[in-house]
């Protein structure tokens, strides 16, 4: 029995001597959760758990421990039976090792050879954003984002190194999960993101064939982790309102604008220049409405002063805004074993717009698995569900901002008055639209990519990947007898529907092998089929009998409007390959080739080729460099390939019908002609590129980033060509024109003070873009009519260019004009000095899309508290911005210094305020000649885009209420915009555009 006993003592204490535990920790304490944690030489190990604990059995006392995680430099400690095990992991300033997602595949980031830009998910929930569209903004060189509306629910736009096309889209190809999507990311909550990859030169996005010219846009979701279940929750509340308005005339200045015009007057007796009321019941403006002359009567004293301080008036502009609300809220679970791994969340995001009757919600859920079902078999997927509800009204900022300011909106009683502001016949009550005005969007996406893995013989590995995309779409409008729409008349609606449809099949074949260590090659094939189906309806009608039914019942409407259908389908099949070859980890490879055949071209041209070739030469693994230690990384890229452009409508090959309604005898026909002439030449807009690009790192990656020129050039345009009108058609749809874009691309990111407690990091981003039309229809000739200039970008502004105001000193001047201008009218730069303005004295005045593009983040952290802003710019566009002035003074306008005439001097001559800025106001005409070219403005701006601190409970407060992490912090968004434009906002732009808004967020991150 003793002997027995003093066995299984002496195997209990030897199993305790070959069991090793401990923690891992970054360099400020905190633990690290997921670590893997093994043996050196074995299969022994472990994954850290959320306290950064492991434990697991050894096979001797002594022993090696490789530690590893991502973003952190790996590790190997050596264990020789220390009972306090705590190893540290300094954090990968490079992190080389991270891996990337590229088109069919992941890729470290040290063996990228093409120009691809990442972007983590933490990086998109840093702002309070619609989509993570908008969310990249400024966090990817070379991508240009712009949101050119603030109307909630609106899409940003987005350019990934300038437009390539005059006619079809510039939009990237947007992927998620692997799978082709029909449109953007609107339905896509950000915080469901993992990563987005932004494929940017053609070595890169080639393998995507004729979708990849415009860029390729990489969405990876989040998926589940092996690991106890952990559950999320992220979410904030804020408020909203316009960081920007327009300056509008108040009633005392719009009286005065009304008494100008009428001095300038050559048709009936000026008004004079100190006001009387005699002189003001006179004016039709004024004494149109009662209301109107009794407020303006209440502005003179008892001794007939004008005092303009005691003048009533109402901002119109202001009351269509409002202080609204923004908030998010997201749940998710996700955990997992070794073989079966699950993520679920649900978002809901509700934003309210800062003008009135607008708002948008939207609802999704998301369910993500990886099931390992052996050895040799994976299978998982994601699927996501989003719904939204959006209330489209119309921009209610922009439709009051012609009213007259002394008229009313509401009654004593606070109800909206329903009679015409002023009297004016031209005029309406907007606000009414908010009662008796309805235009609703709802929209639903399914979203599924699902996949089958298997290992096969010789390594091979066969993937085979299905994607479905449906997103039916329902518009809805009605307008009440009150609308402005309708101003009276019966009410009227719309009903529309529409549903695409596409279904992706995709099958690959990867193999994967290093030879004698230093060669390593890697094959993949693709081959792939798409289907695409658009369906739409429409109706439309009119008298309706009763408005409570809106659009709901349009078969009793008095007069049916029109009736609209349509239906398109295409097919896409796809067959690629891609070598990936890598010669001592230095010297990379990649060559791959794409062949699509599209239904939308015609027989004989339907089958396209896509090549490209990439290499890198990881230039710090030679023996020349791998010693300096102030060098941590350095690689040289060079890139070719040709993509295209899906911009051909489908059926456009074979021309389009349009139908005609025609008497015949006592009977109506319907007679069918072709609208268009067929062209079954057509095919794809090509663009080549080339790139070039440096990765460099110092000082073990605390300054790293990268360095890209690029040069692309866009050809076979999609243009319509001229036809002799003998041919029976005007023009016919070719492949003609030439576009180029060439720039730089400088990405940069410091760790510039990395202390115990204190950590700032910056990320900056600079890119240089010029775009320009070679060739067109015509050859290196331009196209005014279009607005297609040789040697300038895609979209500028042509018009006649203002040099001030005719003042009344340049009467020997004006007098070379034969009296076609006066003093206060607009001054136009004559370009040919012929003394007449005629088209040929138009100057191409800017173009819309920027030239450059700047971006900062900066990132501090001590000890539990962070905080970063974030500054984006962009610099060398132009935006027209019509300030509504008709200055005639029948309406008013955005307040502006016009030239008027102020007084006389000692010899009873006028004298003006000088001004250079408007011309004269005038009853006799509505609009001044050439207004238009007092409209553009520079609009380069510099934005405070973010500013947030946070704070993070202590761990040890947390654990007893069994929560992991607890974060609060607060946002301020679009802060403040340094800008010359006098709009709204120079990213929306566009005259009255509504406001972008300034929003005050508070957040938690939670985690169980």
């Amino acid at each position: 029995m003793l002997v027995f006993l003093f066995c299984v003592c002496t195997t209990t204490l030897s199993y305790a001597q070959h069991m090793v535990s401990g923690v891992v920790k970054d360099v400020t304490g905190e633990p690290i959760i997921g670590a893997n944690v093994v043996e050196k030489g074995t299969t022994n190990g472990s994954i850290t758990d959320i306290d950064g604990k492991f434990s697991f059995t050894i096979s001797k006392p002594a022993v090696t421990l490789a530690v590893s995680y991502i973003g952190y430099q790996p590790q190997d400690y050596s264990y020789k039976g220390q009972e306090n095990v705590i190893i540290t992991l300094k954090e990968d300033l490079q992190n080389l090792d991270e891996v990337v997602v590229v088109g069919y595949g992941v890729a470290k980031k040290r063996d990228l050879t093409g120009s691809v830009a990442s972007v983590k998910g933490e990086k998109l929930q840093e702002t309070a954003s619609l989509s993570a569209v908008q969310a990249m903004q400024g966090r990817a060189a070379g991508v240009t984002i712009i949101q050119t509306s603030a109307k909630p629910g609106e899409e940003a736009n987005i350019r990934v190194r300038g437009n390539r096309s005059l006619k079809a889209t510039n939009d990237p190809l947007y992927v998620v999960d692997g799978i082709p999507i029909v449109v953007g990311l609107n339905e896509m909550s950000p915080s469901d993101i993992e990563s987005i990859e932004v494929l940017k030169d053609a070595s890169a996005t080639a393998i995507y064939g004729s979708r990849g010219a415009n860029g390729v846009i990489l969405v990876t979701t989040k998926k589940g982790k092996e690991g106890k279940v952990q559950i999320d929750y992220n979410g904030y509340v804020g408020v909203q309102q316009a960081a920007r308005t327009i300056d509008m005339f108040d009633g005392a200045e719009w009286v005065d604008l009304v008494r100008e015009a009428n001095r300038a007057t050559s048709k009936t007796t000026p008004y004079p220049l100190v006001p009387t009321l005699d002189w003001d019941r006179k004016i039709g403006y004024f004494n149109a409405d009662p209301n109107v002359i009794g407020k303006i009567e209440q502005a003179y004293d008892e001794n007939g002063n004008w005092c303009p301080d005691r003048l009533p008036y109402n901002s119109w502009t202001d009351e269509a805004l409002r202080i609204a609300p923004i908030h998010n809220h997201e749940v998710s679970v996700r955990g997992g074993t070794e073989k079966l791994k699950m993520l679920a969340s649900a978002t809901y995001f509700g934003q309210d717009g800062i003008v009135k009757g607008q708002d948008y919600r939207r609802y999704s859920v998301r369910v993500n698995f990886d099931w390992t079902l052996n050895k040799y078999v994976k299978v998982g997927g994601s699927t996501s569900f989003s719904h939204i509800d959006r209330n489209n009204g119309g921009n209610l900022y922009s439709d009051v901002k012609n009213v007259y300011p002394l008229a009313d909106i509401y009654d004593a009683d606070g109800n909206i008055i329903t009679s015409r502001p002023g009297n004016d016949p031209q005029l309406w009550n907007q606000f009414l639209n908010l009662e008796h005005q309805k235009k609703e969007i709802k929209k639903d996406r399914f979203l599924g990519s699902y996949y089958l893995e298997v290992k096969l013989p010789f390594d091979i590995n066969y993937r085979s990947n299905v994607g479905i995309d449906i997103g039916p779409w329902y518009g809805n409008e009605f307008y009440g007898a009150l609308s402005a729409d309708r101003s009276g008349s019966a009410a009227r609606a719309v009903n529309a529907r529409d549903n695409r449809r596409m279904y992706t099949w995709e099958n690959l074949l990867f193999y994967n092998k290093t030879f004698h260590k230093d060669h390593t090659l890697g094959l993949t094939f693709l081959q792939s089929i798409q289907q695409e189906t658009y369906e739409k309806s429409e109706i439309k009608v009119k008298d309706l009998p009763y408005e409570n039914q809106q659009w709901n019942n349009v078969g009793s409407a008095q007069t049916i409007e029109s009736v609209s259908s349509d239906y398109q389908r295409w097919n896409l099949a796809s067959f690629m390959g891609r070598i990936n070859y890598n010669f001592k980890d230095r010297y990379l490879l990649t060559v791959s080739a794409r062949y699509d055949g599209s239904s939308r071209l015609a027989p004989g041209h339907k089958w396209v080729l896509f090549p490209s070739a990439a290499l890198a030469w990881r230039i710090k693994e030679e023996s020349f460099l791998k010693d300096v230690d102030v060098l941590s990384n350095l690689k040289l890229r060079v890139g070719w390939g040709i993509t295209g452009n899906t911009a051909i409508d489908p059926y456009k090959t074979q021309g389009s019908l349009e139908y005609g309604r025609y008497s015949y005898g006592s009977n109506g026909v319907l007679a069918f002609y072709q609208k268009e002439m067929p062209n079954p030449n057509l095919s794809w807009e090509k663009t080549e590129q080339w790139n070039a690009g440096l990765d460099f790192g110092f000082l073990n990656g605390r300054i790293g980033g990268s360095v890209d020129l690029y040069l692309q050039n866009t050809k076979d345009l999609l243009m319509d060509r001229q036809l002799p009108i003998v041919s029976g058609f005007g023009n016919v749809t070719t492949n003609i024109g030439h576009i180029r874009n060439k720039g730089l691309e400088v990405t940069l990111n410091t760790v510039n003070i990395e202390a115990k407690d204190f950590k700032w990091t910056t990320d900056l981003m600079f890119s240089v873009n010029k775009e320009e039309i070679v060739e067109l229809y015509n050859g290196k000739v331009d196209d005014e009519g279009n607005k297609w200039f040789i040697g300038q970008p895609v979209k500028v502004f042509y018009d006649y260019k203002a040099d001030g105001i005719w003042q009344l000193e340049d009467a020997a001047e004006l007098e070379k004009w034969g009296g076609v201008f006066k003093p206060g009218d607009i001054k136009i730069v004559d370009r040919n000095g012929d003394y007449k303005i005629t088209s040929e004295d138009r100057f191409i005045l800017g173009h819309e899309d920027p030239t450059v593009n700047l971006s900062m983040s900066n990132y501090f952290n001590y000890k539990d508290f962070d905080f970063n802003f974030f500054l984006n710019g962009a610099f060398g566009q132009t935006k027209s911005f019509d300030r509504g002035w008709s200055l005639n003074g029948r309406y008013n306008g955005a307040k502006v210094n016009y030239w008027r005439i102020i007084g006389e001097d000692e010899n009873g001559n006028p004298i003006s305020n000088r001004s250079n800025e408007a011309p004269r106001p005038n009853i006799d005409y509505e609009n001044p000649n050439y207004i238009s070219s007092l409209y553009k403005e520079d609009a380069s701006f510099l934005r405070i885009g973010q500013v947030t601190l946070g704070y993070t409970l202590p761990k040890t407060l947390l654990q007893s209420m069994g929560v992991q992490k607890l974060r609060v912090y607060a946002t301020v968004q679009n802060a403040y915009v340094f800008t010359s434009y006098s709009g709204t906002d120079p990213e929306s732009g566009g005259d009255f555009n509504e406001p972008m808004p300034r929003t005050y967020l508070f957040g938690v991150n939670l985690s169980f």
